[in-house]
């Protein structure tokens, strides 16, 4: 999303009161990201791949993101640390969780509830 402040407030307005939005996104700080991105990997896999546009307009960390629902009026907003356990194969899930326990650097992505 291009403009994620009026995603956010498009989503407060159409929500009910009581209701309760949940988002996933990518974690910024995870180690993916940064060696992908930040010595140029990620746009040489990019193009590798066949995809042209880069559809990462912006990263947050869970403290950024609950700072940007709280802006827009949501209340009880919980963000942090998310590991998709369906992506990784079963008997690598508990190490993986245990590596993100140690650094957050190993969870791939933030999950953030608010509520209306």
């Amino acid at each position: 999303m291009t403009n994620p402040l009026n995603f956010l407030k498009e989503s407060y307005r159409v929500l009910k009161k009581g209701g309760k939005l949940i988002i996933i996104t990518d974690n910024a700080g995870f180690w993916g990201i940064f060696g992908n991105t930040h010595h140029g990997e990620y746009e040489r896999r990019r193009k590798k791949e066949g995809f042209q546009e880069d559809k990462h307009y912006a990263l947050f960390t869970p403290h950024h993101l609950k700072n940007w629902l709280e802006r827009v009026g949501f209340r009880k907003v919980n963000a942090d640390y998310f590991i998709y356990k369906r992506w990784i194969k079963k008997h690598h899930y508990l190490f993986i969780r245990f590596l993100s326990f140690i650094s957050k650097r190993f969870s791939s992505h933030i999950k953030a509830e608010a509520i209306k």
